[in-house]
């Protein structure tokens, strides 16, 4: 691990490896390792969409995709479940924060009792064939 030096060359580095590999992406999303997890196959469009857009952008990169991670909410947490509940997307919704740290979360979107939410938190929605949301149990802290 190299450090740099300025305000933040004295914090501890952690690295979180292959947080994306298939073995992970079901035990983060509280599914057996035969579940499918999170990812678009085939012909599948995955969409990463930041938060902060306006909601007439994050409409149309929603109206366009199969599989959606929506990163950085924070303040715009409220807002955007806001914007999914209009859109009939909600309930099909998975919520994630803190991923990798011992207090991480993940749950059904749903679920989440408080408008607020750390700025690295995600959701994440699959609009495609397969219902992997719907496997969720009420809470899973990993």
């Amino acid at each position: 691990q190299r450090r740099g030096s300025g305000a933040w060359s004295d914090q501890p580095i952690r690295i979180a490896q292959q947080l994306l590999q298939r073995s992970d992406r079901g035990r983060l999303a509280g599914l057996p390792e035969r579940g499918r997890g999170f990812r678009a196959a085939r012909n599948d469009v995955l969409t990463v969409i930041p938060a902060p857009l306006s909601d007439e952008e994050i409409r149309a990169r929603i109206a366009a995709s199969d599989a959606i991670a929506i990163m950085k909410l924070g303040r715009h947490f409220p807002r955007i479940r806001l914007l999914l509940r209009d859109m009939g997307l909600e309930a099909q919704a998975g919520y994630c924060e803190r991923i990798s740290l011992e207090n991480q979360k993940v749950v059904k979107l749903p679920e989440v009792s408080s408008d607020t939410a750390p700025y690295f938190s995600m959701i994440l929605i699959y609009k495609g064939a397969e219902d992997w949301v719907a496997d969720l149990p009420g809470g899973v802290a990993a």
